[in-house]
């Protein structure tokens, strides 16, 4: 059930705003804010197991709280986007990819800030990897055995003294 359905739900159930907020993992200002776009739909009322539709809820936050735009849309580092993706697809993290767009391009002006932030992005939007992707192992105690293999270094064997 989306987030927002559910919120409906616990109201409807007679929930606190403090306890809807603390289940739903959401601020309460942020609650307030849905449910104050609820209520003016009238939305809020009826049967908690008869929820409205998703899309209805959606059109209620839209008409009570219209996203605004980025106030800012560009980087600095744009002009280099290719340069910083080719060297990010390598593994490069960001203040290496500034420091070698500073070294190499006597007309790079951004800023290190800038490199992370476009970092950040440009990671957002590329699809899963394996290296992303964790898989849970949920047994019993004692049922199955992990062993994580790694070099610890020369070890002293007091048996052998060496």
């Amino acid at each position: 059930m989306h987030r927002l359905q559910e919120l409906v739900r616990l109201y409807r159930q007679g929930k606190s705003k403090r306890e809807s907020a603390r289940l739903l993992g959401m601020g309460r200002n942020t609650l307030r804010r849905y449910l104050a776009a609820f209520d003016e739909g009238g939305l809020l009322d009826g049967d908690p197991e008869e929820l409205p539709r998703l899309e209805v809820l959606r059109q209620a936050v839209d008409a009570r709280l219209p996203t605004q735009p980025a106030l800012q849309t560009s980087s600095t580092v744009d002009a280099w986007a290719g340069a910083i993706g080719e060297m990010a697809e390598r593994g490069a993290r960001p203040k290496a990819i500034f420091d070698a767009l500073r070294l190499s391009d006597p007309d790079f002006d951004g800023s290190l800030d800038a490199v992370k932030r476009f970092y950040r992005r440009w990671r957002k939007e590329q699809p899963a990897s394996a290296d992303d992707v964790v898989i849970l192992v949920e047994t019993g105690p004692g049922k199955v055995a992990q062993v994580d293999f790694g070099y610890i270094g020369t070890l002293f064997d007091p048996i052998e003294q060496r």
